[in-house]
C-alpha cells in the first residue's frame, strides 16, 4: 500500500506525494541540437499543421516545464519509447521501491511531455499505471492517448464508459474524430453538444473548424471563427492556421493575407502561419512572396522546430527565388 504525504510542488503549491512500501510487488525522445542553418526550409503544410496544434495544446504557461528533480525519471521513461509494453509500469514499480517520492502532478507532466514529442504508448501507459494505484483520472487526456494508440473505436468505448463526461472529454472525443477524418460523426457530436449546452471553449471551436475543413466545408470557418470571438472566447494558433487554411481553400489569398497581418499588429506569429502561406504561394508561382513570408518563419522559428526542414527547397531553387546554400551569408 501507500500512504499520500503533503509536500511542495513545482508550483510552490502542496500536492499528494506517494510513498510505497518496499514490499509492493513489481508488476525523450531528446532533444537534437540544431546546426547553423545555411539557407531558407520550409516546413509541409501537415507537418506545420501538427506543430501549430502541439504549440495549441502545450498553451498553458509552464505546463511542459518539468522541475529540474524530475528530469532523471522522465529520461529514464522516455529511452522506454518502441519497448514491449510492460517496461515503463516495471520502471515506475522499481523507482518507488527505492522509497522515492512521486507526486501526481509530475506523473501528469510526464505524460503531456511525452505526448509532445509523440512518444503515446508509453504516455498512456504511464497513465494506466498511475491510475491503477487510484490517482484521479485525467480523462480528456487519457482519451486522446486512447485514440492515437489504439485508435477512434477504443477511444469510442472508453468516452462512452464514463459515467460522468466533462465539456473537456466531449471536446477530446470531438478532436479525435478530427484528426480520424471522422467529419460527419465529428458533426453529429457537437450537434448533441448544443443540445446538452455545453459551452464551447478554445479546444471545442478548434476541432469544430477542423470538421469542417476535413468535411471539405472551409466555408463554415469564417463564420465559426466570428461567433469564437463574439463569444469572448481566445483563439491560439492552431485557430488561425485552420483560418487561414480555410481561406487559401477557397481561393481567397487576399483574406488569407488580411488575417496574417492583422494578426502581425497583435501577437507574435508562429512560423507554420508563414510557411503555410509560403506554400500557397509557391502554388501560385509567386515567388518573390514566398520569399519574404521565408525570411520571417525564420525570424521566429526556434531551434528545436528545424526538424521541418528542406520540404521544397528544390522547387524554391529552381524558381531563382533562393540563394545557394553558400552564398546565402552574403
Amino acid at each position: 500500500m501507500y500512504a499520500p504525504v503533503r509536500s511542495g510542488d513545482q508550483s510552490g503549491q502542496s500536492a499528494s506525494v506517494w510513498v510505497f512500501a518496499c514490499s509492493q510487488a513489481p508488476m525523450l525522445r531528446t532533444a537534437i541540437a540544431a546546426a547553423p542553418r545555411p539557407r531558407i526550409s520550409l516546413a509541409p503544410a501537415r507537418f506545420a499543421h501538427e506543430l501549430a496544434q502541439a504549440q495549441a495544446q502545450s498553451a498553458v504557461p509552464g505546463r511542459d516545464d518539468l522541475d529540474p528533480s524530475w528530469v532523471p525519471l522522465y529520461r529514464t521513461i522516455s529511452r522506454l519509447y518502441g519497448r514491449p509494453p510492460g517496461m515503463v509500469a516495471a520502471e515506475m514499480d522499481n523507482y518507488l521501491r527505492k522509497r522515492r517520492p512521486l507526486s501526481a502532478d509530475q506523473i501528469v507532466a510526464y505524460v503531456r511531455k511525452l505526448r509532445k514529442f509523440k512518444s503515446n504508448a508509453c504516455a498512456l501507459e504511464l497513465m494506466d499505471w498511475m491510475e491503477s494505484r487510484g490517482a484521479k483520472l485525467h480523462q480528456a487526456l487519457r482519451l486522446g492517448l486512447v485514440s492515437k494508440v489504439h485508435g477512434i473505436q477504443a477511444a469510442e468505448e472508453y468516452f462512452w464508459s464514463l459515467p460522468d463526461k466533462s465539456k473537456e472529454t466531449y471536446s477530446c472525443l470531438l478532436n479525435c474524430y478530427g484528426e480520424h477524418g471522422m467529419a460527419c460523426k465529428g458533426l453529429e457530436l457537437y450537434e448533441k453538444m448544443k443540445v446538452m449546452d455545453i459551452v464551447p471553449n478554445t479546444l471545442l471551436y478548434n476541432s469544430l473548424m477542423t470538421l469542417y475543413q476535413k468535411a471539405g466545408q472551409p466555408e463554415k470557418i469564417p463564420s465559426t471563427f466570428e461567433e469564437m470571438r463574439e463569444s469572448g472566447i481566445s483563439a491560439n494558433n492552431f485557430t488561425y492556421f485552420t483560418l487561414i487554411e480555410s481561406y487559401i481553400t477557397m481561393n481567397d489569398l487576399e483574406a488569407a493575407e488580411k488575417v496574417l497581418e492583422e494578426l502581425e499588429k497583435v501577437a507574435p506569429v508562429h512560423w507554420s502561419l508563414y510557411t503555410l502561406m509560403a506554400n500557397s504561394y509557391i502554388k501560385l508561382e509567386l515567388f518573390g512572396k514566398s520569399e519574404v513570408a521565408l525570411k520571417k518563419a525564420e525570424e521566429v522559428m526556434d531551434k528545436a522546430e528545424l526538424l521541418s526542414i528542406l520540404a521544397i527547397q528544390p522547387r524554391l531553387r529552381g524558381s531563382g527565388s533562393l540563394c545557394s546554400p553558400h552564398s546565402r551569408n552574403a
